[in-house]
């Protein structure tokens, strides 16, 4: 495993978005994103799971093992919705599949918190890092070599952080 991320290594998923970002209550997060990753110059792929079959996660790892070639982008950071489920079965598969997985904990829900420690301790033991956007986000703009992206990447990072705040008030 790396220690440091890149961004040619990396493609940001957003298991089942559609979920995800109604689940977020924000419209602002769903443009939000997409232009962070476009800041940092990753590739972003939403990902909305029917049946959660082997086959199903095969095709998108196929897809993603397939971006940017001849460079194998090896790392996917991971958001998301049903860490239980979708989250946890696409991350498993990933592993074994080969990639790195990075679980952005601050961009995915559980559908029963009283679950969700034994999710993400199942998922780290596998090998799956836990992390948040904004740690990943400072560290990908400090890497890349545009280094003019880190300061638009920091305010970036002052927008999402609104965001946050935002949405755990309560309405």
């Amino acid at each position: 495993m790396a220690v440091r991320l890149e961004p040619s290594d990396c493609t940001i998923l957003v298991v089942n978005s559609a979920k995800f970002f109604a689940q977020f209550a924000t419209a602002d997060l769903a443009r939000w994103l997409p232009k962070l990753a476009q800041t940092l110059f990753l590739p972003i792929r939403d990902v909305n799971f029917e049946s959660h079959s082997k086959e199903e996660i095969q095709l998108v790892l196929n897809e993603l093992s397939g971006l940017n070639t001849p460079i194998r982008r090896n790392k996917v950071l991971v958001a998301g919705i049903e860490l239980e489920e979708s989250v946890s079965l696409f991350t498993l598969e990933a592993l074994a599949f080969g990639f790195e997985v990075f679980l952005l904990g601050d961009l995915i829900k559980a559908s029963d918190e009283r679950m969700s420690k034994y999710c993400w301790d199942r998922l780290v033991q596998a090998g799956a890092v836990p992390t948040t956007l904004p740690q990943v986000a400072l560290e990908l703009a400090t890497s890349n070599q545009n280094s003019a992206s880190a300061p638009d990447v920091k305010e970036m990072l002052s927008t999402y952080r609104e965001m946050q705040l935002q949405h755990e008030r309560p309405a």
